[in-house]
């Protein structure tokens, strides 16, 4: 019975929590096709908007960012890049909610960073979309600024948290680069990261409790008996 229990309360709780450790950002990573060396090439699971949009090799060399550079741990064979010449460039993706998400703690992390001393930045902005598309929020977050980075050419860690918008069916996630100084845009970004944690329902937190309950008290029976 005990071990019923809990099976029970482990599947419940895997199940309140499972969206929590789901990255919704498809080829967050950079990793998923084959990366540049600056010129623009297909980034898989991305719509291009306009610019230089692309995805880079690091090591390349010619003043971009080095695995020996600040950046994550894991940064895998490439990073995301605003490209060559273009002020602006930047790409986006939709994911659809099955359920309604509205109300949901959401939270979302990455790696953002520029070249040296200039103000080139990366930023993501997570839209949050109703079921007819129409947007009722969005956070934006990652710009990293040349202070932040030590003056350094490399990328630093950013993340936000929050709530969802009630009514949340859609969220679109916009990777932007800006260039504003120098020739080529040094907006860069890796391993971005969004999930959600559903607030449970009520019956669920009621067969949480009661199964707490029913198990504490099997566990004194033993103990008396």
């Amino acid at each position: 019975m005990v071990k019923s229990l809990l099976t029970i309360f482990a599947v419940l709780m895997c199940a309140s929590s499972a969206n929590a450790t789901v990255n919704l950002i498809k080829n967050g990573d950079a990793e998923a096709g084959l990366g540049g060396s600056s010129q623009v090439v297909t980034v898989p699971d991305w719509t291009y908007i306009t610019g230089g949009f692309t995805v880079i090799k690091w090591d390349v060399g010619a003043g971009y960012p080095s695995s020996a550079d600040p950046g994550p741990l894991d940064r895998g064979l490439n990073y995301f890049s605003g490209g060559t010449h273009d002020s602006y460039s930047g790409a986006y993706q939709v994911t659809d909610v099955l359920d309604n998400a509205g109300n949901a703690a959401f939270y979302a992390s990455g790696y953002f960073g520029g070249f040296s001393t200039q103000t080139d930045y990366s930023q993501l902005t997570i839209k949050f979309l109703d079921e007819y598309s129409s947007i009722i929020g969005y956070a934006a977050f990652g710009e990293a600024t040349p202070a932040e980075r030590n003056n350094a050419t490399g990328l630093i860690f950013k993340e936000i948290s929050g709530v969802t918008p009630v009514g949340t069916k859609r969220i679109e996630f916009l990777l932007e680069m800006n260039r504003q100084q120098g020739s080529a845009n040094d907006g860069y970004a890796d391993n971005l990261f969004f999930s959600l944690t559903p607030v449970p329902e009520a019956e669920t937190d009621a067969m949480l409790m009661a199964g707490m309950g029913l198990l504490v008290a099997i566990v004194r029976r033993k103990r008396r008996a």
